[in-house]
C-alpha cells in the first residue's frame, strides 16, 4: 500500500504540472507521425522520373507542346544523368514530342538535386503507444496460467512474432541521408509545373547523386542541447 500512495503522490504532481497553461517559452513538439520512401535502385529512380513526368504532363497546354529536357540543370551526378534520360523517355513514351536541343522548343524540363546529411545520427524510435500494456497483458496471460496447461497458448508469443517480422518487412532504420530532387516545366519566362519530392537514401550511395564539380548544396548539423 505504501508504494500504490508514492505512485499516486508522483502522478498528482505530475498531472499538477501538466495543467498549467503558462509557459515561459514555447515548447517543443514533434510533427505527426509520417512515412517517407527510401530509394536503393535504379528501378527507383525510374519510378520517380514516371510520377514526374505524368505531374508535367497534365500541366502541357496541348499535345502539340514541344519539350526539351534540360540534361545539365540537375549538375553531373550518376543519378542527375540517368534521371534526365528517364525522364525523356517517360515523355517520349507518353506520346508527348521531346527535341534533342532547345531550338524551336514551346516548354523545357529543369531538375534540381540537394543532398541533405544529418550529422546528429537518428537512434531508434520509440515504440507506439499501447505496445508495453500489451506486452504486460501477454505476460500476465501467460503467468497466469497453470503453468502452460494449455498448450494453445503457444500461439501467443509466435503471433507476436510474425507481427514483428511484417513489421520489419516494411519499415528500415531511418538514414541520415536525404535527397532532394525538384522537378520543373517552363513555358518561355512562365514557370508552368513545380514539384519537389524528399527521400531517404542509404549513405554509402552518396556517390550517385553528389556532383563532385560542385559544392554540398546544404548540410544539417546536430546543435548539442
Amino acid at each position: 500500500m505504501k508504494i500504490v500512495s508514492i505512485l499516486l503522490a508522483v502522478f498528482s504532481l505530475l498531472l499538477a504540472g501538466c495543467s498549467s497553461k503558462y509557459s515561459a517559452y514555447p515548447l517543443a513538439i514533434k510533427p505527426e507521425y509520417s512515412e517517407q520512401q527510401k530509394i536503393q535502385a535504379a528501378a527507383h529512380w525510374n519510378a520517380i522520373a514516371n510520377n514526374e513526368a505524368g505531374l508535367m504532363l497534365k500541366k502541357l497546354a496541348s499535345q502539340s507542346a514541344l519539350v526539351y529536357v534540360d540534361g545539365n540543370s540537375g549538375g553531373n551526378s550518376v543519378f542527375a544523368n540517368a534521371y534526365a534520360e528517364l525522364l525523356t523517355s517517360a515523355l517520349v513514351q507518353s506520346g508527348t514530342t521531346v527535341l534533342l536541343n532547345s531550338n524551336r522548343v514551346t516548354h523545357t524540363v529543369y531538375y534540381d538535386i540537394q543532398v541533405v546529411h544529418h550529422h546528429n545520427g537518428r537512434g531508434p524510435l520509440p515504440v507506439k503507444p499501447g505496445f508495453l500494456t500489451a506486452l504486460a497483458a501477454t505476460v500476465f496471460l501467460i503467468d497466469s496460467t497453470e503453468n502452460w496447461s494449455h498448450p494453445s497458448l503457444v500461439a501467443v508469443p509466435l503471433l507476436a512474432a510474425s507481427e514483428y517480422a511484417l513489421y520489419k518487412s516494411k519499415f528500415d532504420y531511418t538514414p541520415v541521408t536525404e535527397v532532394i530532387i525538384t522537378t520543373k516545366l517552363k513555358n518561355g519566362n512562365s514557370l508552368i509545373s513545380s514539384n519537389s519530392s524528399i527521400y531517404y537514401f542509404n549513405a554509402k550511395d552518396s556517390g550517385h547523386y553528389k556532383d563532385d564539380s560542385q559544392e554540398e548544396a546544404f548540410k544539417v548539423v546536430g546543435i548539442s542541447e
